[in-house]
């Protein structure tokens, strides 16, 4: 049996303990072994989605960078060809008065 419908067996049969009062109307009993053991197999599930989601959030992360980086990458070098650029016309605009 997996643990999902190992899970969800258990759930059910939880929620009937809670719900189904007895013949006398005692208060409601609860299997408390059955439930730790409901709750365990649901924390080790929120676990795993847990870790999941966050290594998805590290890669995503670690794209990001690289994306950025490579953007102010680019961001430099056409920083550098326009002060190229600028300086070349100041040059050219003082070899024009010179003459």
């Amino acid at each position: 049996m997996t643990e999902d419908l190992m899970l969800m067996k258990l759930e059910e049969e939880i929620a009937e303990q809670f719900y189904e009062a007895n013949v006398n109307d005692c208060p409601l009993q609860v299997n408390l072994e059955r439930r730790k053991l409901a709750e365990d197999l649901l924390l080790r599930k929120l676990d795993e989605e847990i870790a999941s989601v966050e290594s998805e959030a590290e890669a995503v992360k670690r794209e990001l960078e690289k994306k950025l980086e490579g953007l102010m990458r680019e961001v430099e070098r056409l920083q550098t060809k326009r002060q190229e650029i600028a300086s070349s016309r100041v040059q050219a605009e003082a070899e024009l008065d010179k003459a």
